[in-house]
């Protein structure tokens, strides 16, 4: 009788020392994603920063002076060695 207790004991503590691992290694896993994101953020912050944007073609003051924006055969390329990826486009809005 007392065998089955201890049987029944070690199943216990196994269970339980089972829990605890799964446990440490959650949290093993949830300190290594922070420190991850700490890392990441520490070397995004070390990046040289970039220079204002100054547009070549600044709008005039109080531009837009009405409620229409148009666009009369635009042509637009991601870059200048790519080709248009907009040809002779033409809208225009209304207030």
């Amino acid at each position: 009788a007392q065998a089955a207790g201890l049987v029944g004991l070690s199943i216990t503590y196994a269970l339980e020392v089972t829990d605890a691992l799964n446990w440490v290694i959650r949290n093993f896993s949830v300190v290594e994603h922070s420190m991850v994101s700490a890392e990441r953020i520490e070397e995004y912050a070390s990046l040289p920063t970039e220079s204002p944007h100054v547009p070549a073609h600044a709008p005039p003051d109080g531009w837009p002076s009405r409620g229409v924006v148009e666009f009369a055969d635009v042509v637009l390329r991601y870059r200048p060695d790519l080709p248009p990826a907009l040809r002779g486009v033409s809208f225009s809005t209304a207030q």
